[in-house]
C-alpha cells in the first residue's frame, strides 16, 4: 500500500515449456504442393518425422488500485503474456513437421472504473485495452493451399472498450446491459503480405446485450423467476484471410426463462433459447474448390424449448 487509498501489485512468472514431437503418417508426403517420391523406390508414400524443442520467457505484471470511496474504484495494469510454440500435427511433408513455430508474446495494457451509484442500486464498470502482439500464433492454409497450419504473425494489435451496467431498482428486479466495441488488426506478417491489415479472426467489432429479471416471492419458501435475455454479435471473420465465404454475418439472440422455486431445494424451469429461431454461423471454414465457391458450416442451434426440473441435495 502506498496510502490507505492508493495499492501497487508487482508480479512475475518465469516459465519454460519443451515440447517433443513425433508425426507417422499413413498418406502421401507433399512438398509445398509438389508430389514428394521416397528417395529410394521413387513411390510416393508415407512419412515419420521427430523434434523437440524448448521455449521460456519471463512475464511481469504490475497494477495500480485507486479507492476514493467505497463507491469509486479505479485501476491500471500492465501484463505481459506468453504461449510457448509448438509444431504442426498437420504438416503435409517431413520437413514442415520438424519445422516449429515460434512462441507468442503479448503486452497488455488496461485502464477501467467500477462505481456505484444510489446507496448499490446500480453499477458501472468501463474498461479500455490495448494488446501488442509479437509473433501472434494464427491458424491458416499452408502455403501452396493444401492443408492448414499454425504460423507466426509478425505483429498484431487489438484495442477496446467494454461496457457493463446493472441496475436493481426493486428488491427481486434486476437489470443488465453490456456493450463492447473491439478493434483488431494484423500490422506485419512475413510472407504474407496479403493478410497485413486484416482483422484477427472472431474478433466482433460492436457487441450487446441486455438481460432483465424478476424474482417474484409467492411464499415462506416459494419464488417466481421470470427472465429474460438479448444478445448481438457484429459480422466476424471465422479465419484470418478475412474470407467472406466463411464469415459470420451480424446477428441477435433471444432467450427467455421461468422457473418455480423452492429456495435450495427444487426448482421446475420453462425455458426457450433463440426463441426468434435465428440462424447464424458459430464456425465456417472456407472449403473452395476449383471454380466451387463454398464454405464448410457449423450453425448454431434454433429455436429450442424445454423444461428441466433439479433437486438439489
Amino acid at each position: 500500500s502506498l496510502t490507505d487509498a492508493l495499492n501497487i501489485t508487482l508480479g512475475g512468472r518465469l516459465s519454460q515449456d519443451e515440447k517433443d514431437f513425433s508425426l507417422t503418417t499413413t498418406g502421401t508426403e507433399i512438398g509445398f504442393g509438389q508430389l514428394t517420391p521416397d528417395p529410394e523406390t521413387g513411390i510416393i508414400g508415407p512419412f515419420s518425422a521427430s523434434d523437440d524443442e524448448s521455449w521460456s520467457d519471463f512475464t511481469p505484471k504490475v497494477s495500480l488500485e485507486y479507492t476514493s470511496s467505497d463507491e469509486l474504484f479505479l485501476y491500471a495494469t500492465y501484463a505481459k503474456g506468453f504461449k510457448s510454440g509448438g509444431y504442426n500435427g498437420l504438416a503435409t511433408d517431413s520437413g514442415a513437421a520438424t519445422t516449429p513455430f515460434d512462441q507468442e508474446e503479448v503486452d497488455s495494457y488496461e485502464v477501467g472504473l467500477k462505481a456505484d451509484f444510489f446507496e448499490n442500486l446500480m453499477r458501472l464498470n468501463v474498461a479500455a485495452y490495448y494488446m501488442d502482439y509479437v509473433d501472434l500464433q494464427v491458424f491458416l492454409a499452408a502455403p501452396g493451399g493444401i492443408g492448414f497450419v499454425v504460423e507466426n504473425a509478425g505483429e498484431a494489435t487489438i484495442q477496446g472498450l467494454e461496457l457493463e451496467l446493472f441496475v436493481s431498482p426493486l428488491d427481486g428486479l434486476d437489470f443488465s446491459a453490456t456493450y463492447s466495441y473491439i478493434d483488431s488488426n494484423i500490422d506485419e506478417f512475413e510472407g504474407r503480405p496479403e493478410l497485413v491489415g486484416n482483422n484477427l479472426s472472431r474478433t466482433p467489432e460492436n457487441s450487446a446485450s441486455l438481460s432483465a429479471q424478476y424474482i417474484a416471492p409467492l411464499g415462506d419458501q416459494l419464488s417466481l423467476l421470470m427472465r429474460a435475455d438479448y444478445s448481438y454479435q457484429d459480422k466476424i471473420f471465422l479465419d484470418i484471410g478475412n474470407s467472406s465465404i466463411s464469415a459470420a454475418d451480424s446477428y441477435e439472440l433471444v432467450n427467455v426463462r421461468l422457473a418455480l422455486q423452492s429456495e435450495g431445494v427444487w426448482e421446475v424451469a420453462l425455458w426457450g433459447r433463440n426463441i426468434t429461431d435465428e440462424e447464424y454461423r458459430v464456425h465456417a471454414l472456407d472449403s473452395t474448390f476449383g471454380g466451387n465457391a463454398s464454405a464448410a458450416t457449423i450453425i448454431g442451434d434454433p429455436s429450442m424449448w424445454g423444461v428441466t426440473a433439479s433437486y438439489f441435495f
